[in-house]
């Protein structure tokens, strides 16, 4: 949706990339240039690769590009398209499955970014996963013993 809108404020700009100045045949070119870099970046939002589509609005190449390379699995178009066809969704898992190498990569990069996460909160609190549910408990405080009583 958002590319959508990037596009059209690109269409409807009054001179998209420098163009209508040498007449109607340049700002005739440009926006069909403008319109096929949506429809790419639409293709690449179907296929779930959302970042990617924000820049193919504004790389020509780039949505030409991801535009025909394989999908995410759980994507709109891998729902639609692939169903019938199961190489091409055995290799879209193999791509983008748990145990890929893209997959470990952005984490590591997320980890390096953020940091690495942790179950642990301090200030006496500690989460854990309890019956397939998330649960804060309290924990004695470092400082204070149990059972330690003057």
């Amino acid at each position: 949706m958002i590319g959508l809108v990037f596009g059209t404020l690109l269409l409807v700009g009054s001179s998209p990339f420098g163009a209508g100045a040498g007449g109607r045949e340049p700002r005739v070119v440009a926006f069909a240039m403008v319109g096929l870099n949506v429809v790419l970046a639409l293709i690449t939002f179907l296929k779930g690769k959302l970042t990617v589509g924000m820049l193919s609005v504004f790389v020509p190449l780039l949505g030409f590009v991801t535009a025909f390379r394989i999908a995410k699995p759980m994507s709109l178009w891998a729902r639609r398209f692939y169903s019938g066809n199961e190489a091409k969704l055995k290799r879209a898992q193999h791509r983008y499955g748990e145990d890929a190498t893209l997959r470990r990569l952005r984490t590591r990069f997320e980890d390096v970014v953020g940091g690495v996460p942790s179950l642990s909160m301090g200030m006496g609190l500690r989460m854990e996963v309890v019956g397939g549910r998330l649960a804060i408990r309290m924990e004695p405080a470092a400082d204070q013993s149990v059972g330690d009583e003057a």
